[in-house]
């Protein structure tokens, strides 16, 4: 959620994080844009514009990072790994994560 809503944006909108089942045919464009997707969401954004701005692959199986509230005993350790793909209309096994944006017009 927070790699989609650091993307930059020509404006103001709610920014959502959409899991992609891994080589299913709808791409980011189609799966952001569709109109059951929006129905998950609260009344005040069905009617809203949706489009996609990005796709992501983020890796599994990372190395797990110690919680650091206390103290920072994982610092200068690698993290999780994403790939940003730079489109929303990859359809194979890259993307696993759609960015989703919803603006009023």
């Amino acid at each position: 959620m927070a790699t989609c809503a650091a993307i930059p944006s020509s404006g103001p909108g709610l920014v959502y994080a959409v899991r992609r089942t891994c080589g299913e045919k709808p791409d980011c464009k189609h799966i952001c844009t569709d109109k059951k997707l929006r129905q998950q969401g609260p009344k005040d954004v069905h009617n809203l514009t949706w489009d996609c701005t990005e796709s992501l692959h983020v890796y599994k199986r990372q190395p797990a990072l110690a919680d650091n509230y206390d103290e920072y005993t994982d610092s200068h350790k690698l993290g999780l790994a994403v790939f940003r793909h730079h489109s929303c209309t990859v359809s194979n096994c890259g993307p696993n994560y759609c960015c989703c944006r919803a603006v009023a017009l």
